[in-house]
């Protein structure tokens, strides 16, 4: 079993080294938009950035290829790591129950399960990490030519363009393209792959020894926060969490494992973003690990922020937001930085410094106000989630200064 603690970290190391892929990028855009500038003649224009998008398409994918190699490596550790810890913890239920499981490494079907797994997950992030390289190549001739109509139609003056155009790019960040069409950022990508992918290996390599052992029963996972609707069927995590199942449905007095909880849906058991987990479970040896009442008492647990009552779901999708923002101003800093080192004039320079200052005052307020929310809703920190790449100690603590002032 992997535990709830377990899979919300687990991705963390991969999502830092694709926070430094999407910043290099930023710094990069942001210092072509500099270096492009803004010509009269609309022919010179477009043949300088198209030349910049070129080089910057292929830096990109210099920068990913980079990056790809250390992800392998970090991702197999994950998924080796995360293999053994889940069958750790079953084969010693297995051993209660008298039954002798195979380790992990001396088990051929294991290890193809395994490595079906990682292959699979490192496949689908290398194919949409892919993908950043033509939408920043995109980003950069759409951002740069709204500039050139800014500066051109008199809208805007030069200095004043160029900083629309940093600040775009670094507020929205760098997408990743599914096959579906439909677009994220490279750090939320990273952590559904990641997370999905490690968690579904685990249920199946579970699923595996189960059947070698004859298991038919298990009990699920349950955390704090679990996904809530409205109905009473698997779409609700906080209705089917911490209870027992009968995996082959045919048990009289306990529910169906797939039907109730949804194990091998998208949304259900072990589908997209998912952390719950199962283990097995044997009557007369096993002991539920959450009795009825405490169950109910997580699903209706409830925190307070200034004042008000939120159940721990909605709380924790307001951490998430305010995590979102913190990333969103950081990614801004590095564009008013990338301006102050390349910047093209005084001026220009001078308030990329000024926009700077006041930016990371409103870093300041917003992790104040993070702080608050932790102190009061009782819940955990996860500066994984704050991370930017290339926020280095030194960037940080001239954003220190500032905000202290």
């Amino acid at each position: 079993m992997l535990t709830p603690d377990y899979l919300e970290s687990v991705a963390d190391d991969a999502i830092s080294l694709y926070a430094e892929l999407e910043n290099t990028i930023i710094r990069d855009i942001a210092r072509r938009i500099i270096s492009a500038g803004i010509m009269t003649e609309t022919a010179r224009h477009q043949i300088k950035v198209m030349q910049q998008s070129g080089e910057l398409y292929n830096e990109i994918i210099e920068e990913i290829a980079r990056i790809t190699k250390q992800s392998k490596q970090t991702i197999k550790k994950v998924f080796e790591s995360a293999a053994i810890e889940t069958l750790r913890y079953d084969d010693k239920v297995y051993e209660l129950a008298g039954l002798n499981p195979i380790p992990l490494m001396q088990s051929p079907n294991l290890l193809q399960i395994l490595n079906v797994g990682l292959n699979k997950t490192q496949k689908d992030i290398s194919n949409l990490t892919m993908t950043t390289a033509q939408n920043a190549s995109n980003e950069f001739v759409s951002i740069t030519n709204k500039a050139y109509l800014q500066v051109t139609s008199g809208a805007f003056d030069y200095n004043t363009a160029i900083f629309n155009a940093v600040e775009e790019i670094s507020k929205n960040g760098i997408d990743i393209t599914y096959p579906s069409g439909k677009k994220d950022k490279v750090d939320v990508a990273v952590r559904r792959a990641v997370l999905t992918g490690v968690n579904q290996t685990a249920c199946k390599l579970q699923d595996e020894r189960a059947e070698e052992m004859g298991c038919d029963l298990v009990e699920t996972s349950a955390h704090a926060g679990a996904r809530v609707t409205k109905k009473q069927d698997w779409t609700n995590h906080a209705w089917w969490q911490g209870k027992i199942y009968s995996r082959s449905g045919m048990h009289p007095k306990y529910p169906d494992f797939k039907k109730t909880t949804g194990y091998g849906k998208v949304d259900g058991l072990g589908g997209i973003n998912c952390r719950h987990n199962y283990y097995p479970f044997f009557e007369g040896i096993s002991k539920r690990n959450y009795t009825d009442k405490q169950l109910e008492e997580i699903n209706n647990r409830k925190v307070t922020y200034n004042g008000k009552e939120y159940g721990e779901y909605e709380a924790l999708q307001m951490q998430r937001k305010q995590e979102r923002e913190i990333r969103k101003i950081k990614r801004e800093l590095a564009g008013y930085e990338a301006i102050k080192l390349n910047g093209t004039n005084q001026e220009q320079i001078n308030q990329a410094d000024r926009k700077f200052q006041n930016k990371a005052y409103e870093l300041k307020q917003k992790e104040k106000e993070l702080r608050s929310f932790i102190k009061q809703t009782g819940f955990k920190r996860d500066r994984g989630r704050e991370r930017v790449a290339g926020f280095d100690r030194g960037f940080r603590n001239r954003t220190i200064k500032i905000g202290d002032k």
